[in-house]
This record gives C-alpha cells, structure tokens and sequence, in this order.
C-alpha cells in the first residue's frame, strides 16, 4: 500500500469499558458542531484567550488519576473531556465529577490534543501505524486513518476539510468524512508544533525557522520566510498578524498576508511557547519561568512575575486573570491589569498543558498521570 493512501476501516459497535471507548450521550446536532479545543489548542488562532474566568481563591474539586501520561491538553464540550496519551490511547472523563469514562487503544504516542467535529474524534500519532485516525465516539468505529505520516501537530477542521502537518513538513487537506484527498503541499521543512489558520491562510512554523504561509483552499504557498532561529512553540495568530516566539529568545510579528517583518523583541531565554495576545496586550511566557506583559503596539514591558521552575505552556488569560502552570508543579493565578499574585497552587507532577476553563471549572493535567479540578471557594 502507498505510505500515502488512506485505509478505510469499519469497526463493530463497542461498549464503554476500561479498554474500549465509546460515549453514547455525545450530543447529536443537525449539522456538525465544532467542539473549541480547551488548551493551547485553544483556538485555530492557537491564542489561549478564554472567555470565562473563575475568580480565586480555588479550591480542588476533583482530581482523577490516569491510565497514562496525557498529551498536551484536552478538548471537548460542555460534558466531556477528551485526550490522547502517550500510550496511544484516546480517553475521556466526565467534566462536572470527573469520572473516568474509559480509554479507546488507536495506536501509538499522542503529541497534542484531539480535534472534535461533530461525533468525530481527529486524533494525531507520532509513531505507531497512522499519524491521525478518524474516530465517531457515537458508535465506537473508527472510520479511516491515514497510515504513516506521523506528526506532532493538533488537526484543524475548515469547510468540511481536514488539515494535517506531518513533522517531515507534508501539509494534506483531506475530506472529514472519509479521508480522501483534496491536495498536499511539501514545505520542505521539519516542524514540531502545530498548524495555525486565519483568515484563509495555514501558517506552518518550522523547526529550522522557515514560515510558510498556505492558501488553505489551493494549498499554494502566499509566502514564505526565515526566522534565523530553530522555532518549536506554534504560531500564534491575532489582529491580521502572526507572532512567532523562536528558540534565540525573539518574538515576532509578521504581517499575515504578506510575511514582512512588522516587529520584534529579544528576550536572554530560549521561547518554547508562543504568546497570549488580547486587545491591547501580549503575555508571554519565558523559559526562566518569568511571565512577561507587553504593550501590543511598542513591544514594551509592562510588567512581570516570574514563578518557580520553566513555563509549562503557553498562559491562558481571561477578562481579569492570567492563569499558568509551571515544570515545578505549581500554578498560578494573576490579576491581568498588574501582574499581582493572586493564588499559588501546588499540585503533584509537572504540568502538562496550558490550564483550560469551561462551566466554572479549571482543569489541568501532570505527567504524575492525574487531571486536577479547581473551583472558586465561595
């Protein structure tokens, strides 16, 4: 079979068991419902701004200990929580208690968070036979895979289509459905992050600094540049621009449509993640374990706060609250106007993702193989 060519597989109804994964409940919707993925994913823009916010001081609610280590984040509803492991298996929990729905065996390692569509599940594999299988946790089939073409990235759902980067730099644009092919385009660049959209351009940030921006309709290339420096954080999209944090220690912004250099700062850290960017400011986390603020128009410092041990991910900031997670198991939780600290929670394993917020509660993950549940102590 051509490495390239997509297996169609039928599987048999599965019941929902410690090995079988299978939510029957999922909401049905008359056209399919694109679920927000809650995390770095936050947004195709992959800019973690939330529009909830829980107020501290928090409390834990519930904390559910996992099969394995969780990938970089979760997706899901206002019900379910859904994420790859390292294992390859794909696993839910119930939001509001945090019961364990069960665990699905796909394949192999799972870099990044599911994309949901409707009561399909698109997740991704770095290793194992395909690099993203197409699963409807309705039924418990999976309904196609795309074999080898292994990848880090999380997968976007536009028009009907998927988008998927593979870490050799393949970008395919695939029916949702059943996997056929719309077209590929090669960058010729390696990447270990994930795909961006806006706008009607796929930004693609590659490891060896080359930016390439991508009609998602044509799949032709508008533009394309170097950075000068390795870039593993994703690209993060806002206000017509691109901001790309590469491993020199600059933050970039570039003009979306064209590439040209608007802006840049320089940091004395390597950036691992990209930067949070609401209407007037950017936040941005430093591999010192600083957060920095800036000014959106002059890049100049606002203020920071620096927390113990590196930046896990990017921070997620709602109207009033910065919200962040550390390598040394702690979270915190800032007042956004000013940088004061507000809550220090410590918990067990390093964080593993940005934190996420839906239906007053804040979840996050640590390769201790637990989920964490916080909510407002009133």
């Amino acid at each position: 079979m051509h490495k390239w060519s997509i297996s169609i597989l039928v599987a048999g109804l599965l019941l929902l068991s410690c090995n079988k994964l299978r939510i029957r409940d999922f909401p049905e919707e008359n056209e399919p419902l694109v679920h927000s993925q809650l995390t770095l994913q936050n947004n195709y823009q992959r800019n973690a701004i939330t529009d909830e916010e829980v107020a501290p001081p928090l409390v834990l609610e519930w904390e559910e200990y996992l099969p394995s280590i969780p990938s970089r984040g979760f997706s899901g509803s206002d019900k379910y929580i859904l994420f790859g492991m390292t294992n390859g298996y794909l696993a839910g929990i119930e939001l509001l208690e945090g019961k364990f729905l069960g665990k699905k065996n796909l394949g192999d390692a799972c870099p990044a968070p599911p994309t949901i569509y409707g009561n399909i599940v698109f997740q991704s594999f770095e290793t194992g036979n395909s690099g993203i299988i197409a699963y409807d946790i309705q039924s418990g089939s999976v309904l196609w895979e795309l074999r080898d073409q292994f990848t880090t990235s999380s997968p976007i759902i536009l028009d009907n289509r998927l988008f998927h980067q593979t870490a050799q730099g393949m970008i395919f644009c695939l029916n949702f459905q059943n996997g056929g092919f719309f077209w590929q385009k090669y960058t010729g660049h390696p990447v270990r992050n994930s795909l961006a959209y806006s706008e009607g351009i796929l930004i693609s940030a590659a490891s060896d600094g080359f930016i390439t921006a991508i009609n998602h309709r044509t799949g032709t290339t508008a533009w394309q540049i170097s950075v000068g420096a390795p870039v593993f954080a994703d690209p993060v999209i806002a206000d017509h621009s691109v901001y790309i944090s590469d491993y020199a220690g600059f933050l970039h912004v570039l003009s979306l449509h064209s590439g040209v250099s608007q802006q840049k700062t320089y940091f004395d850290y390597p950036l691992y993640h990209g930067p949070t960017i609401d209407n007037r400011h950017i936040y941005l986390g430093l591999s010192n374990g600083q957060i920095v603020a800036l000014d959106k128009n002059s890049l100049a410092q606002l203020y920071s706060f620096k927390g113990q041990g590196p930046i896990a991910a990017p921070p997620l900031v709602s109207e009033s609250y910065i919200y962040f997670a550390t390598l040394a198991n702690h979270l915190y939780i800032l007042k956004k106007s000013d940088g004061m600290l507000l809550q220090d929670i410590e918990f067990e394993g390093r964080a593993r993702s940005t934190p996420f917020i839906k239906n007053n509660i804040l979840v996050i993950a640590s390769d201790a193989k637990v989920a964490f549940a916080y909510v407002q102590n009133f």
